[in-house]
């Protein structure tokens, strides 16, 4: 069944998976919360972040990122964050990390948690979403830097709530 067909305003090209997340009022079960990532539209251009409800209501855009920004892949939820990546953007414009807080349909501020370094300095360029393990780093594949190849990063969320908006 088809829940919603994108429009400009809401984002363009959706990519990475679809995060599915439970939604409780009033102590009982109402449905699934679905959030996902568009690579362009949204009111930059540069692609969104929204959400909607598991039945194809209550779609709204929650975050529009800034121009020169490529989102890439699909979001993950660990301790209370939603994480995501950016392909390009961050301080030097070749990739970050950001999150935003999430408790029951309730979602906080898009942050910055982590901009990756330019080509000469390190790895760079996210290829597809932060995947999350066990104690709750972020593991990513990167296209670019190091010795030309690519790579495999680990980050490190940050426990506070720190960054600048993405």
């Amino acid at each position: 069944r088809e829940l919603r067909r994108m429009v400009a305003a809401d984002g363009q090209r959706p990519v990475g998976n679809l995060l599915v997340l439970p939604l409780t009022l009033n102590n009982s079960p109402d449905g699934s919360l679905l959030l996902g990532v568009a690579a362009g539209g949204g009111a930059n251009g540069a692609g969104t972040i929204f959400k909607m409800r598991s039945d194809g209501t209550e779609f709204s855009v929650i975050h529009s990122f800034p121009s020169g920004s490529v989102p890439s892949g699909g979001l993950v939820l660990s301790g209370g964050y939603v994480y995501g990546a950016l392909r390009s953007g961050g301080a030097s414009g070749v990739g970050s990390v950001y999150r935003f807080s999430y408790s029951n349909g309730s979602l906080g501020s898009v942050a910055t948690i982590h901009s990756f370094a330019s080509a000469a300095n390190g790895l760079n360029t996210p290829v597809g979403g932060p995947v999350v393990d066990g104690d709750g780093n972020l593991w990513m594949s990167l296209e670019s830097g190091g010795s030309g190849f690519g790579g495999i990063s680990k980050v490190v969320p940050p426990a506070a709530a720190v960054g600048t908006a993405t």
